[in-house]
């Protein structure tokens, strides 16, 4: 099992390799929640183990937004440094690219936003501790799937 830290090594070193250039904190904490919701919902388990909040501007992992905080909205700038690629199987490194795939071409605002519409942010703002679950991802996110058709 990688770290979400780990995980969002290989989120910015998917963004650099793909010519992603906007992939500030705020972009990369919804891309890790994203990796985190859709991975569960597809049923390829959890990609780390760290806690997902919901914060005001969306779902953040406290740990990595702490690491790369110093960029303020900027890009963060590229760094493999303690990067552990051998937590990844090739299986999970198709999921994450999948799931990159789709959202990486969004911005931070609109990833945001649609974070703020979807029920596991809103139910996690409710609670005392606001946390997102990972119960709460994979039901909602296997929602979709289920409804779109994908069963």
């Amino acid at each position: 099992m990688c770290t979400a830290l780990n995980t969002s090594k290989y989120i910015l070193k998917y963004c650099n390799e793909k010519k992603v250039s906007d992939c500030s904190n705020k972009k990369l904490q919804k891309l890790l929640y994203y990796v985190q919701a859709w991975s569960l919902a597809l049923g390829k388990g959890i990609v780390f183990d760290d806690t997902i909040e919901a914060w005001v501007h969306g779902p953040v992992v406290r740990d990595v937004y702490c690491k790369y905080k110093e960029f303020g909205f900027k890009p963060i700038a590229f760094d493999l440094r303690g990067y552990d690629q051998s937590c990844f199987t090739k299986a999970k490194i198709a999921t994450i690219d999948s799931i990159l795939d789709v959202y990486s071409k969004y911005d931070a605002e609109f990833l945001e936003m649609r974070t703020h519409m979807e029920s596991p942010w809103l139910e996690a703002r409710r609670a005392d501790d606001k946390v997102i679950t990972t119960d709460s991802m994979k039901r909602y996110y296997k929602n979709v799937l289920d409804n779109a058709g994908a069963k």
